[in-house]
């Protein structure tokens, strides 16, 4: 049986597969490509290419590379071709607003031994306040959710960039406005990163093609599992962009191990 994660109402939900005769759980153990969802993706595109339905289709492709892990009996690393044995993580912290409170996350996230945190706040004195706190050698990213118009976010790019940001996360509303990253890239001096609200690979073409980021994050739970997310590595070496897979933040402990042993597979954590 094999154990797929997606997300509903914000809550974390566990598909569980389990092939029904020998020939698919061959399929599964020998090629979980195979077992891809384009010919699904064709049938239910009535529904749409994204969403809930996106969300549906990744857990149980994640399912069948979980049957495939255990029919081989090796992590998802090795079934992938092997990679490196170890990764620079980051701290993803929540948003506090409170600088005082931003002080103490960034505080104790560096002394766990971090040395590069994500916050999550849109003001410009809590990011002041974090940048402060975690001092000139620790990497910061800012990851906003969608709030600016392309305006808004040029006009607080402005006042951001004075903290020496690793990369600004999704800055735009809407997060398909691909044209208005690329100029928030070009005019603004911080390194841009999306991807995580891009569901097809086409999408993710137009993205790279539009020279919109320099930072791709895939979300596996939401853009059709595995086996999507392996194709998005070669499109992004081809933009020489580096590939920073997302993952839900309610489903970090269940997912990241997940999208770590990709990683190891690929080495795309530059």
């Amino acid at each position: 049986m094999g154990r797929g994660l997606w997300l509903s109402r914000g809550r974390l939900r566990e598909t569980c597969c389990r092939p029904t005769d020998r020939a698919a759980l061959h399929r599964a153990r020998c090629d979980p490509d195979r077992a891809s969802f384009v010919d699904v993706q064709k049938k239910l595109h009535v529904f749409g290419r994204g969403g809930a339905l996106a969300f549906a289709i990744s857990a149980v492709d994640i399912a069948l590379w979980d049957i495939a892990g255990k029919a081989a009996n090796a992590p998802l690393c090795r079934l992938l071709g092997g990679g490196g044995s170890e990764l620079h993580c980051y701290a993803s912290l929540a948003r506090y607003s409170e600088p005082s409170l931003v002080r103490a996350a960034v505080r104790q996230a560096i002394e766990a031994g971090f040395h590069t945190l994500k916050l999550h706040e849109i003001e410009r004195a809590a990011v002041r306040a974090a940048r402060e706190e975690a001092g000139p050698d620790v990497e910061l990213t800012l990851d906003v959710n969608c709030p600016w118009t392309l305006h808004e976010a040029r006009q607080m790019a402005e006042k951001l960039k004075a903290i020496d940001l690793k990369w600004l996360e999704e800055p735009l509303w809407p997060p398909e406005n691909f044209d208005g990253l690329a100029t928030l890239r070009d005019v603004s001096g911080i390194p841009i990163a999306a991807g995580e609200n891009v569901y097809t690979l086409m999408d993710f073409g137009r993205l790279l093609a539009a020279g919109a980021v320099d930072f791709v994050q895939p979300s596996p739970a939401k853009m059709g599992g595995i086996s999507e997310l392996r194709r998005i590595f070669p499109l992004a070496t081809l933009h020489n962009v580096p590939v920073m897979p997302h993952s839900f933040f309610t489903m970090a402990r269940a997912f990241w191990p997940q999208s770590m042993r990709l990683l190891r597979s690929e080495q795309r954590i530059p």
